[in-house]
């Protein structure tokens, strides 16, 4: 398989190391161009001295002997991230003449912008062979480029390197001077908390060990009002709430044991049996009203012509005044004022679909969301004008009547309202009513950029063009 990617001198370039190689000079290699190519992979060529289509030229970050193959340079430029909305696809070279020394290509790659929502640090190498690195000047100004990465890392490594070995020689040494309650110095750390030694130093657990033995001690002449805590402490000794209040019949107090609010109170367990006037409390609960048989149970009407019955399974209204039956719940009481289903619907003012179900067949109704529905194309969706309509695609059908040139000789053709994209089409048919004839000649339409078109016929001569119904379509 042949090379895609590859990287060369330019004749220029190759003449310069020539020359500079035979005199003992230098070719000095400052900046670094790159290109999209004007949209195709472009294919190096020895005879070129720009790119096809250059967007960036900057300075060089690198320029380096590879210390694996001497008889190759590394040139490296770092293009930051708020450069780029282009793409990547050539490369060049250039010397302190601004003659470019050697050209590349490379893998199409696209350098965004941080207004397109993604930054990054492109780092662009070429990796060039020449027969004498001697006759390149190796030179870097550090003050117009940035640094990579890796250039970065190795030296924080140098100078983390360099920190250690200072350290840990200073760690081997054992000049060092004890301390004592006079001098300062090196000392000995202990967590004892019984030593009474002066050569050593108490570390903070020792300190904690010994504050927390002291602060958990309480003092017994204080008869427990040292307490830190006396909530904690009732709780520590499973008292409840009941334990700090006194005995009364207030809030915040507790009831005595004989209290007459308990000692006279009705007992859940007698079941009612226990009151002393049943007719009475019946009465008072406003439960005279109520019937219950095995059947039902009924609440009557203060004048107990009416009553309302609870059945297993059904309620409803009953009237004993003629003519007796059931009584509709009225819309202003929240019923539906009706004695059936039927005459319910009617009364709610509900229309034949409120029995229907929700389906796509006759005698139903169909869903708010049906797609039959949510996928019709609106009236409001379509925008049209003279010769022309847009569909909500973004689809564009135009139309118009015109006279085309003869072969080689078209005529140029406006649309009514641009494209957006160049790639429509055209179709034409001949219209022998503004330009009569016997023949029946063929057309052919090419766009021109998204506004017109040129359009000719298969007649010949000039100024014998053809009329014509054309249509384009496209976006």
């Amino acid at each position: 398989m042949a090379t895609k990617y590859f990287a060369l001198l330019t004749n220029i370039g190759a003449a310069k190391l020539a020359n500079a190689t035979a005199l003992g000079a230098k070719v000095e290699i400052t900046q670094m161009a790159v290109g999209d190519g004007n949209g195709a992979l472009p294919t190096p060529n020895p005879a070129q001295t720009a790119l096809t289509h250059e967007l960036r030229r900057a300075q060089l970050n690198m320029l380096t002997i590879d210390p694996v193959n001497t008889n190759q340079i590394i040139a490296e430029q770092v293009i930051p991230e708020d450069v780029g909305g282009w793409w990547i696809r050539e490369i060049g070279l250039f010397d302190k003449d601004g003659d470019m020394i050697a050209i590349a290509n490379c893998a199409e790659t696209y350098k965004p912008l941080l207004q397109e929502g993604s930054g990054r640090v492109q780092v662009i190498r070429v990796i060039l062979i020449v027969s004498s690195t001697e006759a390149v000047t190796l030179k870097i100004d550090p003050a117009v480029v940035l640094a990579t990465r890796q250039y970065v890392d190795s030296k924080v490594i140098e100078v983390r390197s360099y920190v250690d070995e200072q350290l840990r020689a200073h760690e081997q040494s054992r000049n060092h001077p004890d301390a004592s309650t006079t001098e300062k110095g090196f000392v000995q750390l202990s967590t004892s908390v019984t030593s009474d030694s002066e050569s050593q130093a108490s570390t903070l657990k020792a300190v904690k060990i010994a504050m927390d033995n002291a602060n958990t001690r309480l003092a017994k002449e204080r008869n427990l009002a040292d307490l830190p805590n006396s909530a904690l402490a009732r709780q520590n000794l499973g008292l409840g709430g009941s334990a700090t209040c006194n005995v009364g019949t207030s809030q915040n107090t507790v009831a005595a044991g004989d209290d007459s609010r308990i000692t006279g109170s009705m007992q859940k367990n007698q079941n009612g049996a226990d009151i002393s006037d049943v007719a009475l409390f019946v009465k008072n609960l406003g439960l005279g009203r109520f019937d219950q048989d095995s059947s039902e149970t009924r609440i009557w009407s203060p004048d107990r012509k009416s009553y309302v019955f609870v059945q297993n399974g059904g309620w409803g209204a009953y009237s004993i005044n003629p003519p007796a039956g059931n009584i509709a719940l009225q819309l202003s009481s929240g019923g539906t004022g009706a004695r059936d289903a039927s005459e319910a619907r009617t009364n709610l003012g509900l229309g034949s679909s409120a029995t229907r179900n929700v389906g796509t067949s006759a005698n139903t109704v169909a869903e708010g969301n049906d797609s039959r529905i949510v996928n019709a194309v609106q009236h409001g969706e379509f925008t049209s004008g003279a010769g022309w309509v847009k569909f909500p695609d973004g689809t564009i059908i135009q139309r118009g009547i015109s006279i085309s040139g003869s072969q080689g000789y078209p005529t140029t053709i406006i649309l009514p309202i641009p494209f957006t994209q160049t790639n429509f089409t055209v179709v034409a048919a001949f219209d022998s009513a503004i330009n009569a004839a016997n023949d029946c000649p063929a057309f052919a339409a090419t766009p021109v950029g998204t506004t017109a078109f040129y359009l000719m016929s298969s007649r010949v001569g000039s100024g014998t063009g053809a009329g014509a119904n054309w249509i384009a379509i496209g976006k």
